[in-house]
């Protein structure tokens, strides 16, 4: 009987151990699949004790940190960092670019040390390129030129100099504005308003304006180029260029329709920019010279040069 009896408990041990086994054997296998599937589980969890608390953070330096970054943020974003976008910070920021203009050397002939000859009012040349040059510089700003005046209105300069002086600025033009007059062989000493003169009073017809370049420029071509141009617009608004200097004093005419003439004067070849001297007409001459006196002509004589300029890199460059 007691045999039987301890029988039945190891039959029964052997049973326990083996479902033992299978649990052990079991939770293993479900606790790999877990983990293959990405899964994680702790023994804290599956027996229901508390979680184990995360280490607390200094606050002092938690706020040091936040302080540094949001430093950051201001110096990279401004002080209107962390606000919700507006209208106004939402807008990109717009820069204005400014493009260097192009710069004409604008210079008036003579000045009041050398005044140049007399009209037939009795007034010197360099009155008259004077008071032209300052009805042309705002023309020409308008077209978009900066302008740099060679010459200041009570100073003397020379050739040379101002050629120099167009050389330093790097311009883009030299302009020199002059007033032309007749052969000295045709004018006659006359007394017109009071004032004694050398006026033209042989009857040949000496007006008209002239324009000189020098072959000798580095800028020959576009100095050409440029005058060509000008003579297109000047010629059509009052009266013919100037040919007696060619007929009169032999000099050599570069283009007859315009009355363009090669000179050597310091202030055209010894110039690196492209360079061009305009006589805008004879004051020594009585009806030429009522013309140049004439406001809304000399107006219209600086519109045309002012969109010639205007032109010029488009075409001449």
């Amino acid at each position: 009987m007691r045999l039987d009896t301890m029988e039945k408990m190891k039959t029964l041990m052997k049973s326990v151990l083996i479902f033992v086994a299978i649990l052990v054997v079991a939770a293993g296998v479900i606790v790999g699949g877990m983990h293959f599937l990405g899964i994680s589980i702790s023994m804290d969890n599956i027996l229901g004790k508390k979680q184990r608390q995360a280490p607390v953070v200094n606050d002092m330096s938690f706020r040091a940190a936040r302080e540094e970054q949001e430093k950051m943020l201001r110096q990279q974003y401004g002080e209107d960092w962390d606000k919700p976008l507006t209208q106004k910070n939402a807008e990109p920021e717009v820069r204005e670019y400014k493009f260097k203009k192009p710069v004409l050397a604008l210079d008036s002939g003579y000045s009041i040390k050398d005044p140049g000859m007399a009209s037939v009012r009795g007034k010197r040349e360099v009155e008259y390129n004077d008071r032209f040059v300052s009805e042309l510089v705002p023309k020409i700003e308008a077209a978009g030129w900066e302008v740099k005046l060679v010459r200041g209105e009570h100073e003397y300069i020379s050739d040379k100099h101002r050629a120099a002086q167009a050389n330093i600025w790097e311009a883009d033009l030299l302009l020199s504005i002059h007033h032309d007059v007749a052969p000295a062989k045709f004018l006659k000493e006359e007394t017109v308003d009071g004032v004694t003169t050398l006026v033209n009073t042989s009857g040949k017809s000496f007006e008209g304006f002239s324009m000189y370049v020098s072959k000798q420029n580095k800028k020959y071509r576009q100095s050409l180029c440029f005058a060509q141009r000008l003579g297109f617009r000047l010629k059509p608004m009052q009266h013919n260029p100037a040919y007696f200097h060619k007929e009169h004093e032999g000099m050599e005419m570069v283009v007859k329709e315009y009355a363009i003439y090669e000179s050597d004067i310091p202030l055209l070849y010894q110039s690196e920019i492209p360079a061009v001297q305009l006589k805008l007409g004879v004051i020594t001459d009585t009806k030429d010279e009522s013309w140049l006196n004439d406001g809304a002509y000399r107006d219209e004589m600086a519109k045309a040069i002012a969109k010639t300029i205007r032109a010029f890199k488009q075409y001449c460059q």
